[in-house]
């Protein structure tokens, strides 16, 4: 679905965005065109989208000023109930299609929306490492709201006074409470480093994050004893044995579908071809997945920056939630000296070498396979 004219000009300016809207939506301009003309580009794109508010807006007042108070009133409470059941939900699809069919489609929709959502990984997976990164911080650049913005498109005196406003706002709504800025940086391994010293502050946030996390076998014991903490540790570890297959890339999946169709062998394990290959490892109480395996031998593809490719990434480089790429490096070494002991060959894959040569890197894979 096309966006409409307000929110093209909110994410690209007014030139851009009217380049775009008239590129989006060829036949519908005229009244636009109209109003640039005699307004100027700034104020007829302002006056066309006032229009559209005021003539398709659908609200309680606009219902009774067409139809008089009882049949406007009427008429807003059908049109609410027509919304509702038009609304994309489980049961309206159930109602549609049956039961098996509904919930289906239900979740191929969900699965579209997820894929199609705005995201560092979509970014990144559809630009490459460097250009995905770089236009993901501009996409997050253009739905910021400051100032300068707010002048560019109001003006001087009302973008002034729409910004104060705003401001008011906001002091209200934190007066009472922790900033999330503020939570965010006294959960930080800054703040413990600053306090206590790097190596006192290190140990002490790693302290903490290990009290947080409410199902580690030390937080299960001290809570119900040894004997049973030890055995609701072991229940916890076996719910965490669900894996979503939601969490792979498009196309890691291509590449194994390709190397499945010209092994021709079913025995080809990965995530759109029934389920992944699950490790447990009893040390840690969780079970690791594996992106594709066949037979004895293992295919990991990992992304650049998920996994954070030395290529790009120097050890101390840090991720969200304080993970520097070397603790990314020391997961996936144990998750691949797992699958070593339990007597498999295990092969890595990155998302950029890929990218660049597919032909080279499927003959690795076949070759690696078929040793």
């Amino acid at each position: 679905m096309s966006e409409s004219l307000k929110k093209v000009v909110e994410k690209f300016g007014y030139e851009i965005g009217y380049k775009k809207y008239k590129n989006d939506h060829p036949t519908y301009t005229k009244r636009l065109d109209r109003n640039i003309e005699k307004y100027g580009l700034k104020n007829g794109i302002d006056k066309t989208i006032s229009e559209n508010i005021e003539k398709y807006s659908n609200n309680k007042d606009r219902f009774i000023k067409l139809y008089g108070e009882e049949l406007g009133n009427k008429k807003w409470e059908d049109f609410k109930t027509k919304i509702k059941e038009r609304r994309p939900s489980l049961r309206n699809f159930i109602e549609k299609y049956g039961e098996e069919e509904g919930n289906k489609k239900w979740e191929e929709m969900r699965m579209k929306i997820k894929e199609n959502r705005p995201s560092l990984r979509n970014f990144i997976e559809k630009y490459g490492e460097k250009d995905g990164r770089m236009l993901w911080e501009n996409y997050k650049e253009s739905l910021s709201f400051t100032e300068e913005k707010c002048i560019e498109r109001y003006g001087e005196e009302i973008g002034k006074k729409k910004w104060d406003n705003y401001i008011k706002k906001m002091s209200e709504s934190c007066k009472n409470s922790t900033s999330s800025e503020q939570m965010k940086y006294i959960n930080s391994i800054d703040f413990y480093t600053e306090k206590y010293g790097e190596e006192e502050g290190r140990k002490k946030f790693n302290e903490w994050k290990k009290s947080q996390d409410h199902s580690s076998k030390e937080f299960m014991v001290k809570k119900y004893g040894i004997k049973e903490g030890l055995k609701k540790y072991k229940e916890v570890g076996l719910k965490r044995s669900f894996h979503s297959d939601s969490y792979h890339s498009k196309i890691s999946q291509q590449l194994f579908e390709t190397i499945k169709n010209i092994i021709g062998d079913d025995e080809c394990k990965y995530s759109e071809n029934g389920h992944e290959l699950r490790l447990f490892d009893d040390d840690e109480n969780k079970p690791y997945y594996f992106d594709f395996s066949y037979k004895d031998k293992i295919i990991e593809y990992n992304g650049d920056y998920w996994h954070a490719n030395p290529e790009f990434y120097k050890s101390d480089y840090q991720f969200k939630n304080d993970v520097s790429a070397s603790d990314i490096w020391e997961k996936d070494r144990k998750k691949r000296l797992l699958a070593e002991q339990r007597g498999y060959k295990v092969l890595t894959i990155w998302d950029s070498d890929y990218k660049k040569d597919k032909v080279s890197v499927l003959e690795k894979c076949l070759e690696f396979l078929q040793d």
